[in-house]
């Protein structure tokens, strides 16, 4: 039996189709890719190709994902073709590594066989790596420190942040349950759905008029996003439970521009960052001189 599936993905990185290969890797199929089209043909067994269908449901949705269409084929001159094997990899929080956390209590890595890419400071100097061995241990004086009063810092690609529980006095929050939004945040479901994607981008949304009376703001709207790996969703989930809503960031040191998106009329517009531009975007965009004409 012959399943193809037909995507609309809206960008040249390899995140999605990487995703693809991965839930098919017991199963023959083809891949191909033009401009924006992905076409993907499954064969086996129909037990096999539903099995495969299920975990299409898994699968953390893309923002970059348009629209699919999926047929049954017949009589078809199926030809399946090897995945590329230099995906670019990334400590994305996914079902995969999040059940087994929630449901189980153990670590584990995401579908691209990464953990967590991020480190950790207490004093803004010295940075471990968060890895298996640590994790728990970060985890609790993280904790500790964030309840009384103190920073931590973090180091990742986009640069290094200070992160507290001091209000919306930095460059954005991270909010600790998805639940905590709509205490501080007018958040419609498209922007809710965004929040939650693969990607987990930056999304400035107006805050509430009671929030910004109750907490003396006087601005309007504020950037948000939601944990992006398993230590940070581990420690809002801590957080959270102890009625603490937002976690506070403020960048210390560049490298690049978090990935922030604004919606409108159903329509996605990338603010700024290039995390999710494929390599060789990146490096055009980055080769010119005039960066605003370039973007």
């Amino acid at each position: 039996m012959l399943l193809k599936f037909d995507f609309e993905y809206l960008s040249e990185n390899d995140f999605f189709e990487y995703l693809l290969c991965f839930y098919a890797r017991n199963l023959s199929f083809s891949l191909k890719r033009q401009d924006n089209k992905i076409a993907f043909i499954l064969s086996g067994a129909e037990e096999d190709l539903l099995k495969f269908c299920d975990s299409l449901n898994e699968l953390p949705r893309s923002v970059f994902l348009s629209s699919f269409k999926v047929e049954a084929l017949k009589d078809e001159d199926f030809r399946p073709n090897l995945a590329k094997k230099d995906f670019v990899k990334k400590d994305f929080l996914t079902n995969l590594n999040l059940k087994f956390y929630k449901e189980k209590g153990e670590l584990k890595e995401n579908e691209w066989g990464v953990f967590v890419d991020d480190e950790l400071s207490f004093n803004g100097e010295n940075f471990q790596k968060i890895n298996k061995e640590n994790f728990n241990e970060l985890l609790e004086k993280s904790l500790e420190n964030l309840k009384n009063l103190k920073s931590i810092f973090v180091k990742n690609e986009c640069g290094v942040y200070e992160v507290n529980l001091q209000g919306f006095e930095g460059d954005f929050v991270m909010a600790t349950e998805i639940k905590a939004i709509n205490k501080a945040f007018v958040c419609s479901d498209e922007n809710l759905s965004l929040l939650a994607s693969l990607e987990k981008p930056l999304i400035r949304l107006n805050l509430s008029a009671p929030f910004r009376q109750n907490h003396n703001l006087n601005f309007k709207n504020f950037k948000l996003k939601l944990p992006h790996n398993l230590f940070f969703f581990a420690l809002c989930e801590k957080l959270f439970k102890e009625d603490f809503c937002f976690l506070n960031f403020k960048k210390i040191k560049q490298n690049c521009d978090e990935f922030e998106l604004f919606e409108c009329e159903k329509r996605l517009f990338v603010v700024r960052g290039l995390n999710f531009l494929n390599q060789k975007a990146r490096e055009l965009i980055l080769s010119k001189n005039d960066k605003n004409m370039a973007r």
